[in-house]
């Protein structure tokens, strides 16, 4: 079962199990104090749909710079914290880099080289997004920004369930800010 499946799986028997809750408490088989017991139900359901899980760092507050394309892993994801993606030291790439990066509530930050040809393709569920100059603030959030250029350089394909999520480029000397 794919995590996607699991998760909608997870959130029909949230939902199911409020049901038959609801159920019972009109038919007053149980009393359920509404004003606690379906804010719950509803928020754990909508955790389920909208954060992200976890698939290769573990937690937050990582700075990860890799100096080659061999210590570049194809995904990186924080359930919750912050994720500084450094990709300065990539200068010249040759072949197309694809990244993917996702983080379920916090931050995600993605440096890229200046002067190279960057498409990002990022969503936020709730936040803001700041990608290479386009800022938005809001909820479900999407940007597609396309470098223009006749070949790129650097795909990234970021996505952040709740916070926020900034794509930068600058100098590879410039500091890391996260």
């Amino acid at each position: 079962m794919s995590r996607a499946d699991a998760r909608g799986v997870t959130a029909g028997a949230l939902l199911t199990l409020a049901g038959i809750a609801f159920l019972l408490d009109r038919l007053d088989v149980i009393d359920l104090p509404a004003l606690v017991v379906w804010p719950a139900i509803l928020a754990g359901t909508a955790v389920v749909l909208l954060v992200p899980r976890r698939r290769s760092v573990d937690t937050g507050g990582d700075v990860i710079a890799p100096r080659s394309r061999d210590e570049l892993a194809p995904s990186y994801e924080v359930d919750a914290g912050r994720l500084t993606l450094d990709l300065r030291q990539l200068s010249s790439v040759g072949t197309p880099l694809h990244v993917a990066a996702v983080v379920g509530v916090g931050q995600l930050s993605v440096l890229v080289p200046s002067g190279l040809s960057v498409d990002v393709d990022a969503h936020v569920a709730a936040g803001s997004i700041d990608a290479l100059g386009d800022q938005r603030d809001g909820t479900d959030l999407v940007v597609a920004h396309r470098s223009g250029a006749p070949t790129v350089d650097i795909s990234l394909a970021l996505e952040v369930g709740v916070g926020r999520l900034r794509v930068v480029a600058a100098p590879a000397d410039a500091p890391t800010a996260g």
